[in-house]
């Protein structure tokens, strides 16, 4: 449990949200030091619907910012702790949520252009 945060145990009560992750090879990762694969447990945990795309995979068609993403599951098992669907290309637009957590960080001026290529579906709350 996260502190602060409440999970509640019935699905019906849990979030129904999309989250995309950008990462480096989640296949790579070191299971007891890796902060991305704890934030992607939690959110799971609240009922994201998780997608992992990695950064070679994210790309402009016709100036919407798309990626070759697979769906998700990940797990708290030293053994297997992710397993991945079948993958396919999706707009990241239609994602809720899209985290990235590359190593090195992802150039900005590369970075800004994906954000800003469906500027009407951007959502701020402040």
């Amino acid at each position: 449990m996260i502190t602060g945060i409440e999970i509640p145990n019935d699905l019906e009560t849990r979030m129904n949200y999309s989250l995309g992750v950008v990462m480096d090879p989640i296949a790579q990762i070191n299971f007891k030091k890796d902060t991305t694969l704890a934030l992607l447990q939690a959110a799971q945990d609240c009922g994201f619907q998780l997608f992992y795309f990695e950064q070679s995979h994210l790309y402009l068609e016709n100036g919407r910012a798309t990626g070759r993403g697979c769906p998700m599951q990940v797990f708290d098992d030293a053994n297997r702790w992710f397993s991945l669907g079948e993958s396919r290309e999706m707009p990241l637009g239609d994602l809720d949520v899209i985290l990235m957590r590359v190593d090195p960080p992802l150039i900005m001026n590369i970075f800004i252009p994906l954000i800003f290529s469906k500027p009407q579906s951007a959502k701020v709350q402040r």
